[in-house]
């Protein structure tokens, strides 16, 4: 019988089981985001995934690998958006863009879920050692992507070269994080007479030449 379990499983095309692999992702994703991770089940995920309990150990070993693993899917996704402004504009441009991007989608379903979810993340790994280790690792990636484009902005000459940027890449992403917390966690509401501030402040730091 487990034989033929795991031939039916070798069946699937890699689109299949790439496809199957997401929808487990994302339905542990809902689960944490509303849940919390030490409330939430394997049998939960099961349950709003509809992929069995064997099918779903056949792609991660233990709810903690399907939560690093939505961790790294939405480290992802910021990683591309900002990449993706990268290629055809400057990089004032591009920092304004992605400010302006990450505001305009503050109430969207998914950037609601998503602050749940890092804000849940955090405050787990903060128990956990082992898993502290593996999710500031994840944060200096992030956080390196963000100085490599400041030092772009460097050699083109759009940021004066005495610029922290380690300083600079530290405060847009840590005050960014905390304003989206701010709305989503506590329900804060932001004028957007205080977006345009934000954004004029960052990019004043980081750009004025005087």
């Amino acid at each position: 019988m487990m034989w033929m379990k795991g031939f039916k499983m070798s069946r699937l095309s890699e689109n299949q089981l790439n496809k199957r692999k997401q929808n487990i992702i994302e339905a542990a994703f809902e689960v944490f985001a509303e849940k919390g991770y030490n409330a939430a089940s394997m049998a939960d995920i099961v349950q709003k995934s509809g992929v069995s309990k064997g099918g779903i150990y056949h792609y991660f070993k233990s709810k903690e690998d399907i939560f690093f693993a939505i961790g790294d899917q939405r480290f992802e996704l910021r990683k591309n958006a900002l990449e993706a402004y990268g290629e055809h504009e400057s990089v004032q441009n591009t920092i304004r863009l992605y400010l302006t991007q990450a505001f305009d989608n503050m109430k969207s379903p998914d950037t609601i879920m998503s602050a749940k979810f890092s804000f849940e993340f955090w405050t787990v790994c903060t128990r956990d050692e082992a898993m502290m280790i593996k999710a500031q690792n994840r944060y200096e990636k992030y956080d390196a992507i963000f100085v490599n484009l400041l030092k772009r902005g460097v050699e083109s000459g759009e940021i004066k070269k005495a610029i922290d940027l380690k300083g600079i890449a530290f405060l847009l992403l840590s005050t960014l994080d905390g304003i989206t917390y701010t709305h989503v966690v506590m329900g804060a509401t932001i004028p957007k007479s205080v977006i345009n501030m934000y954004v004029d402040m960052m990019m004043h730091t980081i750009f004025d030449q005087k």
